[in-house]
């Protein structure tokens, strides 16, 4: 009786299993990428994976630059809300913020009335002010009157 040894059988269906794989890729290579099967591509997709984690650093750093904006405008409603900054300083400073943000001139040349652009964004800093839920109503119809007062200081306007 002839034997047959681990050895043999491991190999034989190696073979087998790397023939049968050719065989199908052979007839059906989209199958084969569908499947993982194209390891011959592995250059390429480590190419891609480099680009896609280099885009989502690029996204991410975009992210953070926003998120620190979003905060210093929101610092800059505190500090004029409160009287620490003066309205002509806090819109000089929100415009050089946000100039480069994304619709932020257009948005505010659009929606918002004064004399010029700084006096746009003066103008949208105190609708941010009047929206803001945070303040309390009596208190923010007193601070609403001196902002409003300033605006006409600076601009020679009534807002």
């Amino acid at each position: 009786m002839h034997r047959v040894r681990p050895k043999t059988v491991l190999t034989a269906a190696l073979a087998a299993t790397v023939a049968v794989g050719l065989a199908v890729w052979a007839a059906d290579p989209a199958w084969a990428r569908e499947a993982g099967l194209d390891v011959w591509n592995v250059g390429r997709l480590e190419d891609e994976l480099r680009e896609h984690g280099e885009e989502s650093a690029r996204l991410e750093a975009a992210q953070m630059s926003q998120e620190r904006r979003f905060e210093l405008n929101d610092l800059l409603v505190r500090e004029v809300y409160e009287g620490r900054r003066p309205l002509d300083r806090a819109a000089a400073e929100l415009m050089r913020v946000n100039r480069e943000s994304p619709g932020f001139v257009t948005v505010v040349d659009r929606y918002y009335k004064g004399p010029t652009m700084i006096a746009k964004v003066a103008d949208n800093l105190m609708h941010r002010i009047e929206r803001d839920d945070r303040y309390p109503k009596g208190r923010k119809a007193e601070v609403m009157a001196r902002l409003r007062a300033e605006y006409a200081a600076a601009y020679g306007a009534a807002p």
